[in-house]
């Protein structure tokens, strides 16, 4: 018998599956986020903040439920007031965030200055990641939450 689906039905189908090859490998990353931000909370200098945001960022586009089991944790919750949808981070934390950051740029660059290593292309890269960041820092918000991917964005 001879396949009677058209083209359209066939690449419908393989977005479907990439779709869901995409959903698990989001939840995959996600949970390893987690885990990684376990050891982080455990090791000390080694984020976990960090780690939970990345965990944030998969899940709520994977698995919504994950995503707020995780926001809900009564041990990662502390870690993650900025992550909600409409909490802005306080200014106060915005400037020492990015006190710590550039000192910790300037730290680098004298470091690398003293071991006769600091070139102007690294320090133009040191000096550009603070500017990047000192602008996501000062508008870092969140306000609303992209839909997840898959039929579990779907509504009956």
């Amino acid at each position: 018998m001879p396949n009677t689906r058209s083209t359209v039905e066939m690449r419908d189908a393989s977005a479907g599956a990439l779709s869901r090859l995409r959903r698990w490998l989001y939840v995959g990353l996600g949970v390893l986020s987690v885990g990684l931000a376990v050891v982080g909370a455990i090791v000390p200098g080694m984020p976990a903040t960090v780690f939970l945001i990345i965990a944030s960022y998969f899940l709520t586009r994977s698995c919504p439920s994950l995503e707020k089991r995780l926001l809900q944790h009564r041990i990662f919750a502390p870690y993650l007031p900025y992550v909600r949808a409409g909490t802005p981070m306080p200014r106060r934390a915005r400037v020492v965030a990015a006190a710590l950051m550039w000192g910790s740029i300037m730290v680098s660059l004298a470091v690398l200055d003293r071991a006769g290593s600091l070139t102007v292309p690294v320090a133009a890269i040191l000096v550009g990641a603070a500017l990047a960041g000192t602008v996501a820092i000062a508008r870092f918000r969140r306000t609303s939450v992209p839909p997840p991917l898959g039929p579990a964005s779907e509504t009956p």
